[in-house]
């Protein structure tokens, strides 16, 4: 039987032959980048973090990424993306895009959808200031029935005057590869029956009243009755999520300000049931155009009940992270960026001390 690695090789080879083959070749773009990370924990043994295992300390490739894009006309495109960094799950975005009006956009396929936090819908993966997301949205997304932040769907879209909006409509249950390949993860499962009109819904919206200035949030619902997932009983999903954020970048009286502020909130209602808030804040700021200085504080609660709605635990999460980022540019194209994180874990009632080092460095294509 072919192992999942060379099953999905030859359908990452298979995507990119076609979309070389539905557009004239002038139309084809191809881009990428590589992250890779020397990690160093002081209890690694304990580690599970967004992108860490728990056996992780040395050299990593983190995401080893490819973008290729096929543009048919002024109105339709196909956009893929490609993780090689991980063993199996070679595809992340899939997805065909109608650019009907700039107020009118239809995507459809498997993508990040706007049911999520300001920082996995509006940050690509290639500009986040630290090294990785924070713990709250990385524990939103997945609570919520993404893997990867993606989803499977149709969202309906696009931007007027400085309203941007995104209503989105899909299976919730993550990635397809994950769907087919890893039915007993949580955020997977091959779905064999579901009632019509149930899945993950909601949206999200983000205005610049000022220029270099955005607010914006989200609301999303997950509920699926009666689901039938490959070797289990039936289930029931019952989860809603929401969130608010502020954030400045390139705003005129400090263009070289990055700051963002979040605030996350969601309940789990099915099975025994649990609920989580948290806060998550980044300041940077470029002390000259190729050097930057950074600082982020990420906290989360996390309160399980047992049946009954009795209260079983309750985890809490303060991180703070700091660092610095020196950019590498020809003329104005980023190339190459290397970054140096110390992140200060605090959770409880664990206690446990697991503070991170990390370097990192991207490459650009």
């Amino acid at each position: 039987m072919m192992s999942y690695a060379i099953r999905f090789s030859v359908l990452t080879a298979l995507v990119v032959v076609f979309i070389v083959a539905v557009a004239p070749a002038q139309t084809v773009k191809v881009g990428g980048y590589l992250q890779s990370w020397y990690l160093s924990q002081e209890t690694p043994a304990v580690k599970n973090d967004p992108g860490i295992d728990s056996s992780d300390n040395g050299f990593r490739i983190r995401r080893a990424r490819l973008n290729v894009k096929a543009e048919l006309n002024d109105v339709f495109c196909i956009d893929s993306w490609f993780e090689f960094a991980g063993a199996s799950n070679i595809l992340l975005d899939f997805k065909g895009i109608a650019k009907i009006a700039p107020e009118f956009v239809v995507t459809v396929g498997q993508f990040i959808p706007p049911v999520q936090m300001n920082e996995t819908v509006n940050i690509p993966s290639s500009n986040i200031p630290m090294y990785e997301l924070s713990d709250i949205a990385n524990y939103l997304a997945d609570a919520m029935g993404t893997n990867s932040y993606r989803d499977m769907g149709l969202m309906l879209g696009g931007q007027y005057d400085v309203v941007k909006y995104g209503v989105f409509y899909g299976n919730g249950r993550g990635r397809f590869n994950s769907v087919a390949t890893y039915p007993a993860a949580p955020s997977a499962g091959t779905i064999l029956n579901r009632k019509f009109g149930q899945g993950l819904y909601g949206g999200r919206i983000d205005i610049e009243p000022v220029k270099g200035i955005c607010v914006g949030g989200h609301y999303s619902i997950n509920k699926q009755d009666s689901l039938l997932v490959s070797g289990s009983s039936p289930t029931n999903i019952n989860r809603s999520s929401y969130s608010f954020n502020v954030g400045a970048q390139g705003f005129a009286p400090l263009p070289d300000l990055f700051a963002d502020i979040e605030y996350a909130n969601g309940k789990i209602k099915d099975g025994s049931g649990s609920d989580y808030n948290g806060v998550t804040a980044t300041l940077g700021y470029k002390v000259i155009p190729l050097l930057q200085v950074l600082g982020r504080y990420d906290g989360m609660t996390q309160n399980c009940y047992a049946y009954g709605k009795t209260l079983a635990s309750k985890l809490q999460v303060k991180n703070w992270t700091f660092g610095t980022t020196a950019f590498f540019c020809r003329e104005k194209t980023e190339l190459v960026k290397v970054g140096l994180n110390y992140e200060i874990r605090n959770e409880s009632p664990t206690e446990i001390r697991n503070n991170i080092l990390v370097l990192w460095t991207q490459f650009r294509f």
